[in-house]
Formats: C-alpha cells, sequence, structure tokens
C-alpha cells in the first residue's frame, strides 16, 4: 500500500530527511556468526501452549529492554523479540561480516542516520534493541500501514508488514524493485521464520 500524506508527514517528522544509507538498501544479511560458546535461546522449545499463569517469561533474556522500546516506540514486543530471535539468537556479540552487529544486527551506517551519533554504542543491548526497533518502525512506515503497537497471527501474514521483515532483512531497495518479498532464499525463510517466532512470543505470558 502507498503511503498517505498523513503517514508520510510523520515519517517526515520521525526520521531523517537526509538519504538512506547507500550500504544498506541492497544489503542482504546473512546469518549473524556468534562467539563460540554462547548459548542461543530457544523460543520455540521454551514457549508453551497457551498464556498460563507467569509462563516462560523469565525465561527471554533482555525481556526488558524489549518492553520499554515496544512501549516508547509504539511496536507489539513479540515482534521486537522474533527478530531478536532470529537475527541473533539473544546474543549481543553476534556480528555479520556485513557490519551488522549486536541482538538486532543493526547497521552502524543506519543507525547513525537514525541518530545514534556513537556507534560503538551499538554493542550495548539496550542502544541496539531502541535502534533496531526505530530502523524496523521506519521500514513499516515505508511498507505498511497501521500500528504495530498490538499485533496478532493474522497481521503477520499482512502484505505490509511481511515486505517490511523483508526489507529488514535484504533492504528496502530490494523490496521496491521486486514489489514485495525478494526471491532471494535467505529472504523468504527469514519472514518466514520471524513469524514463527512471533507466534512462540505471543503465547508466552509477559
Amino acid at each position: 500500500p502507498q503511503v498517505s500524506a498523513e503517514g508520510q508527514r510523520e515519517l517526515e517528522e520521525q526520521f531523517p530527511q537526509t538519504p538512506f544509507p547507500a550500504d544498506a538498501e541492497f544489503l542482504v544479511k546473512g546469518e549473524a556468526e556468534r562467539e563460540y560458546g554462547e548459548d542461543s535461546f530457544a523460543a520455540e522449545a521454551d514457549a508453551p501452549r497457551g498464556k498460563s499463569a507467569g509462563a516462560g517469561s523469565q525465561k527471554v533474556p533482555y525481556l526488558e529492554a524489549a518492553q520499554k522500546e515496544a512501549a516508547a516506540q509504539g511496536v507489539d514486543v513479540s515482534l521486537i523479540l522474533a527478530v531478536i530471535k532470529k537475527e541473533s539468537s539473544f546474543n549481543p556479540n553476534a556480528y555479520n561480516k556485513s557490519g551488522a552487529t549486536g541482538l538486532m544486527q543493526v547497521l552502524p551506517s543506519t543507525a547513525k542516520w537514525l541518530g545514534l551519533k556513537d556507534t560503538k554504542q551499538l554493542k550495548t543491548p539496550a542502544v541496539n534493541i531502541k535502534y533496531g526497533v526505530k530502523y524496523l518502525k521506519y521500514l513499516h512506515g515505508q511498507f505498511g500501514e497501521g500500528s504495530l503497537a498490538e499485533l496478532g497471527p493474522e497481521d503477520m501474514q499482512g502484505e505490509g508488514l511481511q515486505k517490511t521483515l523483508a526489507a529488514y532483512n535484504a533492504g528496502p531497495g530490494n523490496v521496491r524493485k521486486y514489489d514485495g518479498i525478494p526471491p532471494f532464499p535467505e529472504t523468504r525463510t527469514y519472514v518466514k521464520k520471524v513469524v514463527g517466532f512471533f507466534s512462540d512470543f505471543e503465547n508466552m505470558a509477559f
């Protein structure tokens, strides 16, 4: 869907008017690498089916930081956690040869474009989540519609949100080029995985 005039004004108020970083426009991120010995968080195995009292919330790393940004930026916390799970398996030391780093695998150039002055701070989990969520919200403004604040499984199947996730993995330029999810196996797998992880976290009681 096209961004409405009102939506475009909101985007202009929230995000930079300088050109989007060229190194991120068509970048397809591969799997992140992690330091030897780091454990990953298995949302699929830990997530109980049905929201029973106290189910699993203490097992989710960096939940408080994710909830803080969910509230501050109006993005569903289950979506944030699903992206973190796919990007880094909750390993703050994850990195990618592309230069993407941290829990949400944010590129330094993208974080700087979004307002982060010292990109070394991306190694700090709370900062990485803040700018990863900010980037996710920017992409949704480009390809989606409506709010990201309260999502359900049906929303995750929507064209706009799937384009948003594809752009997070493969760059907004590729999503525009193909007018949808690019035909890259890694990107198609990425979108499916995030949608699945979203359901896992949605079934937890936070």
